[in-house]
């Protein structure tokens, strides 16, 4: 009879052990479908957030589309130089740019720098130090001091090889 008694201590252990374990894996897979809605919850706001900027942006550039038109218009017309018009609504586009963060990279005349400029060609003269940047070929931009596209540059190289 005491033996009896021991076993049944030993099963509603075991009983209270697999009920422990149930509840365990419940609250572990709850936590794993909560984790994963928060992350979906996430992307959305992410989402959100960019399309609310895009929005932004585009209604910042819409002038832009105006100062179009009323160029076309104007040179149609024979009113305006088309040079000035350019230079006009090129100023206008990089201002609004600039206002964003986008920052040219004046590389000209500095020293190559690979973190910031992308080697498209070589110059040769022995008057200039090697690694300088004799020619931009495509500028090159910061945004809010990050990197957005290297500047492609010819460099100096004293001699040819």
């Amino acid at each position: 009879m005491h033996h009896k008694h021991k076993k049944q201590d030993s099963k509603a252990k075991h009983d209270s052990k697999d009920a422990e374990i149930k509840e365990l894996k419940d609250t572990l897979q709850r936590l794993q479908a909560d984790f994963e809605n928060t992350l979906k919850r996430i992307e959305r706001q992410k989402q959100d957030f960019i399309e609310i900027a895009n929005a932004q942006m585009i209604l910042e550039l819409l002038p832009m589309l105006d100062s179009f038109e009323s160029a076309e218009q104007k040179i149609g017309s024979g009113k305006e130089n088309p040079k000035e018009g350019i230079e006009l609504l090129h100023k206008q586009f990089s201002g609004i740019l600039q206002r964003h963060g986008l920052e040219k990279i004046n590389a000209k005349g500095k020293k190559f720098d690979a973190l910031c400029h992308e080697i498209s060609g070589y110059s040769h003269d022995p008057k200039q130090e090697d690694s300088i940047i004799t020619e931009e070929v495509q500028k090159g931009f910061l945004l809010k001091g990050k990197l957005l596209r290297a500047a492609k540059v010819k460099i100096n190289k004293k001699t040819e090889e």
